[in-house]
């Protein structure tokens, strides 16, 4: 079963292009995901009756063109790929109002129990989305993330109110936004992000102070970003890959 979501680009949304924020496709594509939850019964709220939760553990997205330009309508498409004992695929597209795909990718959801922080086998959640056969990125998986390079640059962020989520930690599009702020910016304002894998690994709270590393091997379009808490734990890791046009 494949879900439609229909969007429109708002001025708060746009880059000094007036186009959407490349980032924020992964906030649109948790938004339609959650929507899908709520009208099955399972969204993060229903979970937490029984004290659970939906958590993001994995996320791929490639770009291909333009964002969307401000005030243009857009469609997002997502779909549960593949149910696992404790984990599940969800693929998604968006489409331009030209009815061209401009991203596209997959994510791995999971629940959460409250009181432990554990993940926990929920078969009577995952098993109620039907799944489709379908990838958005054929023969895409994803595989251990294993960042090398140079350090370019380090930065220090503290997490704010406005980027706390339902969950009460960091929502999981801000760490990938912090991360992106970090690289250098002759890199990210001149050359446009192609793709970006993350791999959350720890929760952020609310005054925690987020230490994120840049890493790259000499001019490989390829660039890492580590994210650490205050103990020095790693919390999130991700590789962004880049169509470079000036260097």
């Amino acid at each position: 079963m494949i879900r439609t979501e229909q969007y429109t680009v708002h001025g708060s949304e746009i880059d000094h292009t007036y186009h959407l924020k490349p980032y924020l496709v992964a906030s649109l594509v948790q938004d339609a995901f959650a929507r899908y939850c709520a009208d099955l019964g399972y969204a993060a709220y229903d979970l937490q009756h029984n004290d659970r939760t939906w958590i993001l553990s994995d996320m791929h997205i490639e770009y291909d063109g333009l964002t969307p330009f401000w005030r243009e309508p857009y469609t997002i498409k997502t779909w549960v790929r593949k149910n696992q004992k404790v984990r599940m695929y969800v693929d998604f597209e968006a489409i331009n109002s030209l009815g061209k795909v401009f991203s596209r990718g997959s994510s791995c959801w999971l629940v959460l129990d409250e009181n432990t922080r554990e993940v926990i086998d929920a078969a009577e959640v995952l098993n109620n989305f039907p799944v489709t056969d379908l990838q958005s990125i054929p023969d895409f998986r994803f595989i251990l993330l294993q960042p090398e390079g140079e350090l370019l640059n380090t930065e220090e962020q503290e997490v704010r109110t406005y980027d706390i989520d339902f969950n009460g930690h960091l929502n999981s599009v801000r760490y990938v936004a912090g991360g992106l702020e970090a690289i250098p910016r002759d890199i990210r304002l001149i050359n446009k992000l192609k793709s970006v894998t993350v791999r959350y690994i720890k929760e952020v709270y609310l005054g925690d102070v987020v230490k994120c590393e840049v890493r790259r091997v000499d001019n490989s379009p390829s660039i890492w970003v580590q994210l650490f808490n205050g103990m020095d734990e790693e919390v999130c890791r991700f590789k962004s890959e880049w169509d470079l046009f000036h260097e």
